[in-house]
């Protein structure tokens, strides 16, 4: 088991500064060490929202990265 959540709105700005729009779906497994407060995920998402990114790759490393990190 574990939680499901979904980013309807999940934003950033590309490299020219033009915001992309993204639904984002994340599953976080029970089996983790750590849990994801609802409210702090919430603020971490919209932490993305004045950034900016080369691409979406970037975004999804940089998502993968500090989740993981933050789960162990």
């Amino acid at each position: 088991g574990g939680d499901y959540w979904n980013a309807y709105e999940f934003s950033w700005l590309n490299a020219k500064g033009k915001p992309e729009v993204a639904i984002v779906e994340f599953f976080f497994s029970a089996e983790s060490l750590n849990i994801i407060e609802s409210k702090s995920f919430k603020f971490y998402l919209n932490s993305f929202h004045q950034a900016r990114f080369k691409n979406v790759e970037e975004v999804k490393t940089l998502l993968k990265k500090d989740l993981s990190e933050a789960l162990q």
